[in-house]
């Protein structure tokens, strides 16, 4: 969206907290590098009480520390969209991955002997998916972060990585785990992760297994098995009526615009909008936003959703404004496949849009590119591109029928 003013407040939020994350983690586990807890205070400590061992108490959240690899990433994407130098947090990036490589090295040898599994890889366990999956081995969610981390400092100037840095890097991603798949509802989806202790079933329900799709990127639009990650959203939820709900935090939105659904994004983007307008009862769960009414707030974008996020409830407007920019474009992570093919530089106009919605709009890119469009009654009335030699990079999804 552009705005960098904000943006740079929240990354040095946790540039300025990594020094105390980092002696936090070699006091309690002798480890370099850092997490970020997910439930991070002020004061970069986990808010509620702690373990003997340092780890924050409630069992999901005990080993989620995923939030701090989205701000990590961000740290990456603000270079690649500003071409801004980012040494300043630097340290927050690959601090991240030192803290995971030492973990859980120690971690294995501790339980068998060994710091990496039989095909020389990291075994991420124990863990948490996010919040929903407790006590996991090899988490999709970490991994596909770790890989969006690695790639992302790996695409940077050589000029901002030490030789040594880069080295680190390219070890580190050779030896992350595999995405774990698991065949549900008779399709082939991505799994939560390759195994876990308990579900928690209540309310409080994401689908981890989509954060490769978003935030991390290692499905999209223009990547191989990208079916894989409409089979995931198609079947491989856990409680539907929980997890597919629009309102807060939830993601629905963001993942069907993500994965193409023009018609499913758009409804999102309604009930996310109009909310507590226009609301199911299955969307919303039971249990919450029964009682609510507009007249509960002062202005229509302090959104309530009951004291779920408190109010006024910033989740609930931020992944709304998230869905609906990607619904209008989408770019890639930089990254390659496993035939040298380089991913990072399309730009996806329209992946997710209803064909009879009239829109303008004027959305940034990676590498210092703006896009300008009009499109009105079915035809794209304006389409301009800063700078010009970014044009070429442009793939018009309208006229795939998509």
């Amino acid at each position: 969206a552009g705005d960098e003013d904000l943006l740079r407040v929240a990354l040095d939020f946790y540039k300025d907290r990594t020094p105390v994350c980092a002696k936090w983690a070699d006091l309690f586990w002798q480890i370099k590098g850092h997490f970020y807890p997910e439930d991070m205070s002020v004061f970069g400590l986990p808010a509620y009480p702690t373990t003997p061992q340092g780890f924050s108490s409630p069992d999901c959240l005990t080993y989620h520390f995923t939030s701090g690899m989205e701000f990590a990433l961000m740290m990456l994407e603000y270079q690649r969209y500003t071409g801004e130098n980012i040494d300043m947090y630097l340290p927050c990036v690959i601090g991240l991955l030192q803290a995971y490589d030492g973990f859980y090295r120690k971690q294995c040898k501790e339980k068998t002997g060994k710091e990496l599994d039989q095909n020389n890889r990291y075994v991420l366990y124990p863990g948490n998916g996010v919040e929903l999956y407790t006590d996991t081995k090899n988490d999709v969610a970490t991994i596909a972060g770790l890989m969006a981390l690695s790639n992302g400092l790996l695409a940077l100037p050589d000029s901002m990585l030490k030789a040594e840095q880069r080295k680190f890097v390219e070890d580190f991603s050779m030896r992350l785990p595999q995405i774990p798949h698991r065949i549900i509802r008779g399709h082939e989806t991505i799994a939560p992760a390759d195994s876990w202790l308990k579900e928690r079933a209540d309310t409080n329900m994401e689908m981890p297994h989509l954060y490769p799709l978003f935030p991390f990127g290692v499905f999209s639009i223009g990547r191989p098995d990208f079916d894989l990650a409409r089979n995931t959203w198609e079947y491989g939820y856990f409680k539907k009526e929980y997890q597919r709900r629009a309102f807060c935090w939830y993601q629905g939105g963001i993942f069907t615009a993500r994965l193409g659904m023009a018609e499913e994004a758009r409804e999102y983007a309604i009930a996310k909008f109009l909310y507590p307008l226009r609301q199911k009862e299955e969307e919303n769960g039971v249990g919450f936003d029964r009682n609510l009414t507009p007249g509960r707030t002062r202005y229509p974008a302090f959104w309530d959703t009951g004291s779920f996020c408190e109010v006024p409830d910033m989740d609930h407007g931020g992944s709304a404004m998230v869905g609906l920019q990607e619904m209008l474009l989408q770019t890639e992570l930089p990254g390659e496949d496993g035939y040298g093919k380089e991913f990072g530089k399309q730009i996806y106009l329209f992946p997710a849009w209803p064909k009879d919605w009239d829109v303008e709009f004027k959305l940034c890119a990676p590498y210092n590119t703006t896009v300008e469009c009009s499109y009105v009654k079915g035809k794209i009335k304006k389409l301009k591109v800063t700078p010009e030699s970014r044009r070429k990079d442009v793939i018009i999804m309208l006229q795939t029928g998509k």
